[in-house]
């Protein structure tokens, strides 16, 4: 009977260390589901970040969009009035041509 006491002994002995192999185990396992957590709250933070500045992003495109679409607009707009004030001149010019030939004796610039 000594010896079945020995062998439960022995028995006893490698399940506490096993036991303790496994706290062990259960520790570290528990200290870098930690730093994990932390690695990813900070990549939610950086997410988060990522997304604002891409919300922020979009919002000056569309800003900018806008402003081109105006100046092109004021752009074509002053084009329209340059081309009109031009034509104008040219008419102006071609009636002054006319009225010059009407009142110019002979029609050949006066050099007759």
């Amino acid at each position: 009977s000594t010896r079945s006491l020995n062998m439960v002994q022995q028995q006893l002995a490698i399940m506490e260390r096993v036991n303790r192999e496994q706290e062990v185990r259960v520790v570290k396992l528990e200290g870098e589901n930690s730093e994990l957590k932390l690695r990813n709250q900070a990549l939610e933070h950086e997410k988060q970040a990522l997304k604002t500045g891409i919300e922020e992003a979009q919002e000056e495109v569309a800003r900018l969009r806008e402003s081109h679409s105006n100046m092109y607009q004021l752009l074509a707009e002053k084009d329209n009035q340059l081309d009109a004030f031009m034509a104008d001149k040219q008419q102006q010019q071609q009636h002054q041509e006319a009225s010059d030939a009407a009142t110019m004796p002979g029609g050949t610039g006066g050099s007759g």
